[in-house]
This record gives structure tokens, C-alpha cells and sequence, in this order.
């Protein structure tokens, strides 16, 4: 069944995966952010250098749910610039604050998973994922791990 299958696919990864506090945050090595949140859900103090942030929750303008300061410290990622330009709210309130810009995004999931950008290059780097939803991602990350499902 799929539920045993999942088991064995996540044997030894050993993942905590729990509600929490906001000072669960300083020793989290991932954090994923999945609310409709507008205003950020904690402060850039409260992280550790070397967290990857996943922010795929808020996708207004508007919105938010990454603090500034952590904008302007991380590598960011993004799934489409284009699209980002339009609704990504955790890099365009940053912008329009007049502390970041569009040529300091790292780059597109796409470009780093083809290997055309480099990702972290320090375990102390903190890196983002903020993604405002992009279906054909989202389809073609499916089949590469239903694949590599298949091939364990």
C-alpha cells in the first residue's frame, strides 16, 4: 500500500515534523512557510544561519510572511520572475521599501535544478524558496519524485 511505501521512502531521513513555537525556529534547518499571512510570521533574529526557508503560503502583492531583513540576507529563489514581479509580496514590499531589487534574486528553481546557478555556497548561507505557484512546477517536481519513488 501507499502508506508503507512512503515509510520505506522516508526511513533514516529521521524529520521532525511538529506544531511549535516561534523559538523552535532558532534550530530549525528548514522552515516552511504555508499560511495567508500579510504581515511576516517571525523576525530575522529568531533564525540560524544555514536555514532553507520554503515561503510558498502568501502569493498576493500585499502579502507576506518572510520579514524584510531576511530578504535582504538570504539567497532567494523564486519560481518565475515574471510572475513574482506581479505577486510576489515577500520580495516586492522589500522592493518597494526601497531596500531591495529584483537583480539580487539568485535566480529561478528551474535554473538551479538544471545547474545553470550555483545554490548555497556556505553552510551558513541562508536560503529561500518563495514561490507564488506555478502548475507546470509543480507538475514536472511531481514526476521526478514519483520517478524517483519508483527507482528505490
Amino acid at each position: 500500500p501507499l502508506e508503507e511505501k512512503i515509510l520505506a521512502f522516508c526511513k533514516g531521513l529521521d524529520p521532525l515534523v511538529q506544531p511549535g513555537s516561534l523559538q523552535d525556529l532558532e534550530n530549525a534547518d528548514i522552515i516552511c512557510t504555508v499560511t495567508t499571512q500579510e504581515k511576516p510570521l517571525f523576525d530575522y533574529k529568531q533564525i540560524k544561519a544555514g536555514v532553507h526557508i520554503n515561503a510558498i503560503g502568501s502569493h498576493k502583492p500585499d502579502t507576506r510572511e518572510l520579514p524584510t531583513a531576511l530578504i535582504q540576507n538570504s539567497k532567494v529563489y523564486i519560481d518565475h520572475l515574471p510572475a513574482s514581479k506581479v505577486e510576489a509580496g515577500n520580495i516586492l514590499i522589500p522592493i518597494s521599501e526601497g531596500v531591495y531589487n529584483w537583480n539580487k534574486i539568485a535566480g529561478e528553481l528551474g535554473q538551479l535544478v538544471d545547474e545553470k546557478i550555483d545554490g548555497r555556497s556556505t553552510k551558513s548561507d541562508i536560503t529561500v524558496f518563495n514561490s507564488i505557484g506555478n502548475a507546470a512546477q509543480d507538475l514536472v517536481i511531481a514526476a521526478m519524485v514519483h520517478e524517483n519513488f519508483l527507482n528505490k
